[in-house]
């Protein structure tokens, strides 16, 4: 092999892709990150799915016809004795262990999509845009569930905001690699 027949460096033909050309190309999108975020994301929904077990609780009673123990009873009132119902209990419990579940489970189906991006090469951005509607699902229900304290008198619904601020975040951060940035 004559290494004189080379082309030397700095003497290519081919010109150097254009501010444009090279603003259009996007990175590939790595599989080996969604592991990572299918791990995170699966643990972070496990944790609010217990957070939340009550909701759970109550609406697999609730689906099924049968009462619903909250464990409380009312104290005074014409209603003394008699168990307080899940959705008044003082606080905004309810509403906040509703967006906790509805987040966890948001979250374990977003880890089982991006672990089903592991095994196949195709379909990879249906699966982020899924990711980021459950990620948008699960901040909305939490937007709720703040709406929903504040209006029974509950001025500080911290938990939830924080819920909020996780679905949002999963939702920007599957975007922003949806987008390819």
């Amino acid at each position: 092999m004559d290494l004189s027949k080379l082309p030397k460096l700095g003497q290519s033909t081919a010109a150097p892709p254009t501010a444009t050309e090279h603003a259009q190309i996007k990175p590939p999108i790595r599989t080996a990150d969604l592991n990572v975020d299918a791990v995170i994301a699966g643990l972070l929904g496990l944790v609010f799915l217990f957070l939340g077990l009550n909701f759970g609780g109550w609406l697999i009673s609730h689906l099924g016809n049968t009462p619903h123990n909250t464990g409380v009873n009312w104290t005074a009132g014409p209603m003394a004795g008699q168990p307080v119902a899940y959705f008044d209990l003082q606080g905004g419990t309810a509403w906040l262990e509703t967006g906790e579940f509805v987040l966890g489970i948001c979250l374990l189906l977003e880890a089982a999509l991006l672990m089903t991006a592991m095994f196949t090469y195709r379909g990879v951005r249906s699966i982020l845009i899924g990711c980021v509607a459950l990620g948008l699902i699960g901040a909305a229900v939490n937007l709720l569930a703040v709406v929903m304290q504040i209006r029974m008198g509950y001025t500080q619904p911290i938990m939830s905001i924080i819920a909020m601020a996780v679905g949002c975040l999963t939702a920007f951060f599957h975007a922003r690699r949806l987008l390819g940035q």
